[in-house]
């Protein structure tokens, strides 16, 4: 099996022609084994727990003071300010099996940037 993650924590659902593979000086990150075509989204969803803004800060807050006494605990929020959909809520996948998380969003140099859609459930959901 290919997939890093999924045979150290088999909770991990990785889709296929994906892997999380450590990534130096990083952590881990979601890499590709495939070819995706540039045109291709979305590709996958951040997914996790959904809060308001003003929860999400809070845990973030909490999660910052946990991970001062505790340097093994990582934060995966994502927080969205969508004009779009005139919204803004948190995605908190610190605490599951969520693959996305791992996926490089920064400002620098992302992996994909991105989106904000409208879900079956007509809320706004994050893709990448």
């Amino acid at each position: 099996m290919n997939l890093y993650l999924s045979t150290l924590y088999p909770a991990y659902r990785i889709p296929e022609g994906f892997a999380i593979r450590p990534i130096p000086n990083k952590g881990f990150g979601v890499v590709t084994l495939v070819d995706i075509p540039k045109d291709c989204r979305p590709v996958l969803e951040y997914e996790g727990e959904r809060l308001t803004w003003e929860e999400g800060k809070e845990r973030e807050r909490r999660y910052t003071e946990q991970d001062s006494n505790n340097p093994h605990v990582d934060c995966y929020m994502y927080f969205v300010d969508s004009e779009r959909f005139g919204e803004k809520f948190c995605i908190d996948a610190t605490n599951g099996a969520w693959v996305a998380r791992y996926m490089n969003h920064s400002r620098k140099r992302p992996n994909l940037d991105p989106e904000v859609h409208l879900g079956l459930d007509c809320r706004p959901h994050v893709y990448f």
